[in-house]
């Protein structure tokens, strides 16, 4: 994955929207898939997001686009992924059975936009 994204970076990609919603903060999370079985996220609460910032203000110039999409809406999006201090990769999987069977990463999301 490290590979594919350019250390990292990921510029048009495309995925489906699997999950979606906000914290008690008002702040956005998503979950997006790339292919079966492969996604990106943030993280959905504050506390799991304290040191990476993934998740999405209100501020945030594709805020508003976001928030009127579903789960299963098709997207375009940028984003950086969150490298751990092993890898480019941070994963949110809390083991390495679920992360073999069900791999999910942490990004930064810059933009989404419904395809």
């Amino acid at each position: 994955m490290c590979a594919v994204s350019g250390q990292g970076s990921m510029t048009n990609w495309t995925g489906k929207i699997l999950e979606i919603g906000a914290n008690n903060d008002g702040l956005a999370h998503v979950k997006i898939e790339l292919s079966e079985g492969v996604k990106v996220q943030t993280w959905n609460n504050a506390f799991s997001d304290l040191t990476d910032n993934t998740l999405i203000p209100q501020n945030a110039p594709f805020f508003s686009t976001l928030a009127g999409m579903s789960e299963g809406t098709l997207v375009t999006f940028a984003a950086q992924t969150v490298p751990s201090p092993s890898s480019c990769l941070t994963r949110s999987n809390l083991t390495d059975v679920f992360y073999a069977i069900d791999p999910n990463f942490i990004v930064r999301f810059s933009d989404i936009r419904p395809l």
